[in-house]
């Protein structure tokens, strides 16, 4: 089973249906069966639908409270959107939730986009903590979570290094406190596979990234997009796909993991 997790947004782009169709032949090319898409324009949603429809998928979409974008979820198998109780966040349609009927059984799919620390301060680190909540209450079930996460800032042999003590929120400033708590969540995320289940598909690699950061001089390669999965699969590989006319589509790089079911759910 292939699984495409893309961050399609890219605010410098002006050509629309250029980049339209960069992303419907990407989504061609690709053939993943279960796809997350985050920050979906608006005014691209009616024109993809039926695109998607044709090429075979089940739509579903998310809206954003207060944002000019969508999540967007695409399956060739059957899929509905599953509801549960609403979160007190923000931006709660940030965190998309799909039951998809595959062959092996059926999957809880999380598709996820956390909100930058710079514009919305603690805010991304609640919208983290809300979903480390419901991976820790479905613990034990089968799952795959995507989406671009905002952080590490970095990561190495060492570890990995959150924007808790680095971000510059345009709103009020996290206490010293709360940044605690924003660097324990990102380590709870990534490192928490006893308490929530879940793996990360790719890991650290040396050189490996979705989005560079910055201009110039300043540029940084960041591993902001992620997939993870419960126990029931078997991970056969996960890598962002560079060098391509799809990253003209998009300031993040497809993540494509392929993985195989070890046993029936």
């Amino acid at each position: 089973m292939k699984i495409l997790s893309w961050n399609i947004k890219w605010e410098f782009q002006t050509r629309q249906e250029r980049r339209f169709n960069k992303i419907v032949d990407g989504v061609k090319q690709i053939t993943a069966d279960i796809i997350g898409l985050q920050e979906v324009d608006k005014d691209l949603l009616e024109s993809f639908t039926p695109e998607f429809k044709t090429l075979g998928y089940r739509v579903l979409s998310y809206e954003f409270d207060e944002k000019p974008y969508c999540n967007l979820v695409l399956s060739k198998y059957p899929a509905s959107k599953s509801t549960g109780r609403s979160v007190n966040l923000c931006f709660p349609k940030l965190l998309s939730r799909a039951r998809v009927k595959t062959p092996k059984g059926e999957v809880d799919f999380f598709n996820c986009h956390i909100p930058n620390g710079s514009q919305h301060g603690f805010e991304k680190i609640r919208t983290i903590d809300a979903l480390l909540t419901k991976l820790e209450k479905t613990k034990g079930t089968v799952r795959i979570v995507v989406g671009d996460f905002n952080e590490p800032r970095s990561e190495s042999d060492q570890g990995i290094e959150s924007w808790a003590y680095k971000t510059n929120p345009k709103k009020d400033r996290p206490s010293k406190k709360q940044r605690d708590h924003w660097d324990s969540t990102v380590n709870k995320l990534f490192k928490g596979e006893q308490r929530h289940g879940m793996r990360d598909t790719h890991g650290y690699k040396a050189g490996s990234f979705t989005h560079i950061r910055g201009r110039g001089r300043s540029k940084t390669q960041c591993r902001y997009d992620h997939i993870f999965c419960s126990k029931h699969f078997r991970i056969l590989s996960c890598k962002p796909l560079h060098d391509s006319p799809l990253e003209q589509a998009s300031d993040h790089s497809p993540l494509v993991a392929k993985l195989g079911f070890l046993r029936r759910p």
